[in-house]
Parts: C-alpha cells; structure tokens; sequence
C-alpha cells in the first residue's frame, strides 16, 4: 500500500469493540500466497485519540526469519492510508494487505 491506496473497511473503528485486526499475507510479486499470515492490532483508541497519524508494523519473513521488513499506514475513523515507503525496498517483495478484520 502506497500513498495513493486508500482501504474503507466495511465498519468503521469506532463501531468496532476494539479495533481492527490487519491480516498482511504473503505476496510473490505478483499473487497472494497461502503462507506467511501476519496479524497486527490497531488499538480503537488510538485512532480516535490519533487520527490520522501512522503507525509502524514490523515483520519478519521466511521460516528462517533472514528477511525483515516495515509497514507503515495512516489510519481514520473510517479508512486506512498506506504510505509510499511500503513500494520500496523489502516492504513490498514479502507481504500485502489481505484483510482488515473487525476486533
């Protein structure tokens, strides 16, 4: 996800209990792999007390963890921003945003 890519989850966090779950998929270049899920929490309260700040997610990719990589996305009430430093570097060879899941 770049600057220009812009997610509406279907309920907004704040209809959300707690938050929203990003499940971050494995990505060959070109397709979703049925590997290497990644699940990260974005806290509901810290996006109504921070709206529209970012927020950093780290990983690590392959089974023998050689590979790191960093996300970093913008979050609203409403919508999820990437950020133009995901499409360089190792962001973009490993993982992708599969699904934003309500928690």
């Amino acid at each position: 996800m770049d600057a220009t890519k812009t997610i509406t989850p279907s309920k907004s966090i704040s209809n959300c209990r707690n938050g929203w779950i990003l499940h971050w998929q494995g990505y060959d270049g070109t397709n979703l792999k049925n590997s290497d899920h990644h699940y990260q929490y974005v806290p509901k309260t810290h996006v109504l007390k921070y709206s529209g700040q970012g927020i950093q997610f780290d990983y690590m990719a392959g089974i023998n963890a050689t590979t790191f990589g960093m996300k970093y996305c913008y979050f609203s009430d409403t919508t999820i921003t990437g950020n133009d430093g995901n499409a360089s570097s190792a962001a973009n060879k490993w993982l992708v945003l599969a699904e934003v899941i309500e928690y």
